[in-house]
């Protein structure tokens, strides 16, 4: 059900039948009104808002002509946490959508070079059948050359069959791929990941909106070589790489992240679980314990990249959000300027 303040604007509050208080008051009551009617129009939009709406709609229900101080204090912070929560559900929706878009042109990739593949195998049918044409002219025995001719044949038959089938059935894959990944690329074209600034701001107004019996947590991922990586494979691999990083080694930990590229080199991953932080750190470390195998198509051929970053793992606290800053900052060599220090 779509939930409205419209009912409120211009109105009487909590079921009275006056008429709006013509005094200053008043009119800012309905000044707050409106505004908060331009939110719910203009950004609490599309099925995914409908609880930010409804309480947007509390909002509008406590306004009333004669709000106290500390009365407008607490609405202010009240809608100020409900548009938070609603950018930082946007920014997990973008990094979700963002890392499946890149999975998409991986798996693309990878059809492209099976289907490319198909030569090779053609080549392979081809020498078999040219080897045993071979054979068969250098044999004497007319029954011999009989048999020999009769196995050739069949074995042109089954590698016809067998090649048009796993054609077939390649570029079935291959059309299922393309339609996935242009449907996804067309509801968002931007796949590259937001950087530091985005993420400063990500935690500190996530700091602010924690849910109660959970905690802000970061995990931080640094790459030593990725600049080798993009020298010889260029840069698409190494923001190939940086998705491969999000869903292999974040998502497993929160499926529900925001990420950030905090540096050319490093990830951040930002999100709130229920508090248990050593256990967050043991899976962390868990996850991290192999290296992260990355593949690389070169054309017809794949490059196999077996890297391991350094991992961190750090929990915010509502009244230090500096301390946690300059910690990610240490960790990824991000330079601090003085407006971040």
């Amino acid at each position: 059900m779509m939930i409205s303040i419209k009912k409120y604007l211009n109105g009487p509050s909590g079921g009275e039948t006056t008429q709006a208080d013509p005094s200053p008051k008043g009119e800012s009551s309905g000044l707050c009104l409106g505004l908060l009617e331009s939110i719910e129009d203009f950004v609490l939009t599309g099925g995914a808002c409908s609880d930010a709406r409804a309480k947007m709609a509390q909002v509008a229900a406590s306004l009333h002509p004669g709000l106290l101080p500390d009365e407008s204090a607490a609405i202010q912070e009240s809608v100020r946490r409900i548009l938070s929560e609603r950018q930082t559900a946007a920014q997990e929706s973008a990094t979700r959508t963002a890392a499946d878009m890149r999975h998409l042109a991986e798996m693309l990739g990878q059809a492209l070079t099976l289907v490319a593949s198909g030569g090779d195998r053609s080549a392979n049918h081809i020498q078999k059948i040219q080897t045993s044409l071979r054979h068969m002219s250098r044999m004497q025995d007319l029954v011999a050359l009989k048999k020999s001719l009769s196995d050739t044949i069949r074995l042109i038959d089954e590698e016809s069959v067998r090649g048009q089938a796993e054609t077939d059935r390649e570029l079935a894959d291959f059309k299922t791929e393309v339609t996935s990944a242009r449907d996804l690329v067309s509801n968002n074209p931007n796949q590259r990941l937001p950087g530091r600034t985005e993420g400063v701001r990500n935690i500190m107004q996530g700091l602010q909106s924690v849910h109660p019996e959970h905690a802000l947590y970061i995990v931080a991922f640094a790459f030593d070589r990725l600049d080798a990586i993009v020298q010889r494979y260029g840069p698409d691999a190494a923001e190939d790489l940086m998705f491969r990083l999000i869903r292999e080694r974040v998502q497993p930990l929160a499926p529900a992240n925001s990420a950030f590229r905090w540096t050319s080199r490093s990830l951040v991953g930002v999100f709130q679980r229920p508090r248990d932080f050593a256990g967050l750190r043991a899976e962390a470390m868990e996850l991290n314990r192999q290296p992260l195998v990355h593949r690389v198509l070169l054309g017809n051929r794949t490059a196999v990249l077996n890297v391991s970053p350094s991992h961190m793992v750090a929990e915010g606290a509502q009244d230090s959000p500096d301390a946690l800053l300059e910690e990610v900052d240490r960790f990824t060599g991000a330079a601090v300027s003085p407006q971040n220090a």
